[in-house]
């Protein structure tokens, strides 16, 4: 009986002890996450941060610790020029990395996995207005209309179209842009429109007619600024790895570099 005793406190005393410690530990995550350590998608105890852009960091592959690698630019002169903000991130609330709904007077322009859809009555009926075999990637509003991104499943590319009539008629805006499965985002900002693609960062000032790009692709170094669509072009096996996301807070451009395909 007496060892029974014994052995009872020293269980409850093992417990104290290790809730203690977890108790230690949640208080230190959270001090790193209120500190703005966790922004962007640093590692914490095994699992992902909570933060808006955790799901847009990139594991390093040749390291076992718990860092992750990522870059995040920013631009205050709508795409003209960037900044390396990596080593000081925002703590701020920015939109999810993909828009699956947008309205504006009176229409809602939708994603879905036939493409891009489109309803006038508060979302009770749907009509596809962009319909090419594959999926809807993201829909955004720009002035007087709106953008967005499908999947192309004849040219095995994404599309980029915009509509300037509620979302009734469309017309592509990528035929400046080399075809890629991998284009991430169509963001305006001001007068310009910026396109997310593994090439680089691209801007148009006129809506699309023609780009230019403003910063080069995560993967090259190339110096070509134009290039031409091709109905029949297919994608190469050996697409870049990595592109820009491009997030909108305010007047200020941010570019998150995401693996290629999220």
């Amino acid at each position: 009986m007496k060892r029974l005793f014994v052995f009872v406190p020293a269980i409850l005393m093992g417990l104290f002890l290790l809730n203690s410690f977890v108790l230690k530990g949640n208080e230190a995550k959270k001090k790193l996450i209120k500190e703005g350590k966790s922004f962007f998608g640093v590692k914490l105890a095994g699992k992902r941060a909570t933060d808006p852009f955790a799901q847009d960091s990139i594991f390093n592959p040749n390291s076992n610790k718990s860092a992750l690698v990522k870059t995040i630019l920013k631009s205050t002169d709508g795409g003209q020029t960037w900044r390396d903000i990596s080593k000081t991130p925002p703590e701020i609330e920015l939109p999810a990395s993909q828009s699956n709904i947008v309205k504006a007077e009176g229409v809602q322009i939708a994603t879905g996995q036939k493409g891009i859809k489109r309803s006038t009555d508060n979302g009770k009926h749907w009509e596809w207005v962009i319909a090419e075999g594959g999926v809807g990637i993201t829909v955004e509003r720009i002035n007087g209309g709106f953008a967005a991104i499908s999947y192309n499943t004849a040219t095995r590319s994404r599309r980029i179209r915009i509509s300037l009539d509620k979302g009734k008629t469309w017309q592509a805006i990528d035929e400046g842009l080399r075809p890629s499965s991998f284009i991430s985002s169509i963001k305006q900002i001001g007068q310009y429109l910026i396109c997310g693609h593994p090439d680089g960062i691209f801007r148009s000032s006129d809506m699309g007619k023609t780009w230019k790009r403003v910063l080069c692709g995560v993967n090259n170094n190339d110096n070509n600024k134009e290039f031409k669509f091709s109905q029949t072009w297919n994608s190469p096996p050996s697409e870049p790895k990595k592109v820009f996301r491009l997030y909108v807070s305010d007047n200020v451009l941010y570019a998150v570099v995401v693996p290629a395909g999220c």
